[in-house]
């Protein structure tokens, strides 16, 4: 019996785990802009932190994540550049332009240095980081699909970007609803949340729903 014959189920399902792990930090493009607003621009450096972790872990120990990260503006570049060629060895995003976004975070995280108002700007910086994200995203979901790890639901966009080894079954009418809840302080009594949540409960199929 040849050794791959021999090969248990669990040892074959621990071997494709082990090829599509993430290489890069995973994370919702939504959580990283609300993170890096509500932190002052500090996830971002997080970002960086988790991004060149995953770099050291995978095939590069001799570097110090840490002194990366607080000398992003350093490394971005590099690290744009890794995840870009990751991508496209991938099949995923056939262009990130890793000079450019580097250059736009680099500068607009500078302009937190300006007086106020206009460090306000800074906040901008994160928008640089999401093409790159969303590439690190892209490749982790089709990188698990392509290991028989599971299935996904992608964008049309995406489609056009998947390996060979990935079917495309493209998916018509799927409704899929999203409850949401409007929620605020039982002491607040702001005039304009009065009317804003009267606003809201004028719209359709909108249910109203006290808990006490």
């Amino acid at each position: 019996m040849s050794k791959q014959q021999d090969q248990s189920p669990a040892a074959d399902l621990a071997h494709r785990g082990s090829a599509a792990a993430p290489m890069y930090f995973p994370v919702s493009l939504l959580k990283l802009v609300v993170m890096s607003i509500c932190t002052l621009g500090v996830y971002e450096l997080y970002w960086y932190y988790k991004n060149w972790c995953a770099i050291k872990e995978r095939n590069e120990p001799e570097i110090m994540p840490l002194g990366r990260a607080f000398f992003a503006p350093l490394f971005c570049y590099s690290l744009f550049g890794k995840i870009r060629a990751t991508a496209k060895s991938r099949q995923v995003q056939d262009s990130i332009p890793a000079g450019p976004l580097a250059a736009g975070w680099f500068i607009f995280t500078i302009l937190g240095k300006l007086p106020d108002p206009y460090w306000l700007v800074s906040f901008l910086s994160v928008a640089f980081l999401l093409p790159v994200q969303e590439a690190v995203n892209e490749a982790t979901i089709l990188s698990l699909v392509s290991c028989r790890l599971g299935v996904a639901f992608v964008s049309s966009a995406t489609c056009w970007r998947c390996p060979e080894s990935v079917v495309v079954l493209p998916v018509m009418d799927l409704n899929l609803p999203l409850p949401l809840a409007l929620i605020w302080r039982k002491d607040n009594v702001s005039p304009l949340l009065e009317k804003f949540v009267a606003e809201v409960r004028l719209l359709p199929e909108v249910e109203a729903y006290s808990k006490h």
